[in-house]
């Protein structure tokens, strides 16, 4: 089991899929402090950090809601670099993939709740993770995990504004280890594609309809063969981030290349 416990962790999507098996890791590993973020508490979690003894807070916010997002994000960023002793991690996590439609066919709330949480919240909870660290000057390190997609690489017919979010993701850290590079003790930032992993967004897509997503049968296919990432197999991967010294900051990563 991996020792998590120099580490103080903002964790955004946190109550299931990745996020929940991420979460999880971090308490069984007894990280330092661990900060959650998401629409609703997952109370399994919660119990679980009690009996580890893990400092664990968690605050429920839409992050389609900027303005709520944006001061959610300055508190528990702010929290995250001042207490802890070790290093400082942001794990931008929290997605959504609707709306499953063709551009032409979109519905503009969906639209825009999409693009508030993939695209808004990460930068929002990247500048307050970024404007706290420098508040400590070098005092700590400091790293920023964001979780991509191969769809950010490549256009899918059907979930068009969910590749579009992700890759404005990709760019956002690109954007942030250029800026970094001529500082001190710059931050380290990648971000990371999970691979196809068992979740509600997989269920989402095997019943999404044909018409606007004509892949639907590539979703069902990797379900009846079994050859999706269980989500505690791609966090583990991810955890994996915590420590590695052999990567570029900047890159555009895999977990099968991990």
């Amino acid at each position: 089991m991996s020792d998590y416990s120099t580490f103080s962790v903002v964790l955004t999507g946190a109550s299931k899929g990745l996020g929940e098996a991420t979460a999880r890791l971090l308490i069984d590993g007894g990280v330092g402090h661990l900060f959650c973020v998401s629409r609703s508490v997952n109370d399994d979690l919660v119990t679980l950090a009690q009996e580890r003894g893990v400092d664990l807070r968690w605050t429920q916010c839409d992050l389609s809601d900027a303005p709520a997002a944006s001061d959610v994000a300055r508190a528990v960023c702010e929290a995250c670099v001042t207490e802890t002793a070790g290093t400082a991690i942001l794990v931008n996590n929290a997605a959504l993939l609707e709306p499953v439609a063709r551009v032409g066919h979109l519905n503009p709330r969906d639209l825009i709740s999409l693009h508030s949480v993939n695209t808004i919240a990460p930068a929002l909870f990247a500048d307050a993770f970024l404007a706290a660290r420098t508040s400590r000057g070098d005092a700590i390190s400091a790293r920023i995990i964001n979780i991509s997609s191969g769809l950010g690489t490549r256009a899918m017919a059907g979930v068009g504004m969910y590749c579009m979010s992700k890759a404005a993701l990709d760019m956002l850290t690109q954007a942030i280890q250029t800026e970094q590079e001529d500082q001190a003790a710059p931050v380290w930032v990648c971000s990371v594609s999970p691979g196809t992993v068992e979740s509600h967004m997989q269920e989402t897509l095997r019943a999404a309809d044909a018409a606007h997503l004509r892949d639907r049968e590539t979703f069902r296919e990797l379900k009846r063969s079994g050859t999706l990432n269980t989500p505690q197999f791609s966090a583990s991967k991810i955890l994996s981030l915590l420590t590695r010294t052999d990567i570029d900051s900047g890159s555009i990563l895999r977990v099968d290349s991990l």
